[in-house]
């Protein structure tokens, strides 16, 4: 529903399968069904083949400087993918022009970091990590559109806290940002 230039919009759907609303809640059961079409809180495209790809849920979109959507899980896919990082989790925050900007939260990888520190040499220090995160960061960046560009890279000593589901809460994103 109500695609942008790149073909994402809300994922809608419905069917004998979907719920038909909740059990005496007229409010919550309008705010997600719309003519019958139950609104996911998802976005997402279609590709060529007709396949439906999931880009992220609704109420994590970043909105850039530019007003083109951002979803922290595809930005987050990526930085997964470096080797020394455990996990991470992409926000944004307000940069010091008022601008929203993109900004990760990650977890090293110790036993990455261990293993690498034994073959280069190094010293297994905050710094050196960091520094190692923030080129990788960088790496990154020159792959993306600017207005994907993570701008702050914040190291997290810990793991996330996770729901029951194994899921970050993001709420705890920016509380946790203001004290780094």
């Amino acid at each position: 529903m109500d695609p942008d230039e790149e073909g994402r919009g809300d994922i809608m759907v419905r069917g004998p399968s979907v719920m038909l609303g909740y059990y005496r809640n007229e409010e919550a059961t309008g705010q997600v069904l719309k003519d019958g079409w139950f609104a996911t809180g998802d976005y997402g495209y279609f590709d060529a083949d007709g396949f439906l790809h999931i880009s992220g849920r609704k109420k994590n979109v970043i909105v850039a400087a530019n007003g083109k959507n951002v979803f922290p899980e595809e930005l987050e896919d990526q930085v997964n993918a470096i080797p020394f990082v455990l996990e991470s989790a992409v926000y944004g925050a307000k940069g010091p022009d008022g601008d929203e900007e993109i900004c990760v939260m990650v977890v090293p990888n110790a036993e990455t970091f261990l293993a690498h520190a034994d073959k280069s040499g190094n010293q297994l220090t905050r710094e050196w990590i960091e520094d190692v995160i923030n080129q990788e960061i960088r790496a990154l960046n020159r792959r993306l559109p600017l207005y994907k560009q993570i701008r702050r890279v914040r190291i997290k000593d810990s793991e996330f806290e996770k729901t029951t589901s194994m899921k970050i809460k993001r709420y705890l994103l920016h509380q946790e940002d203001t004290t780094h």
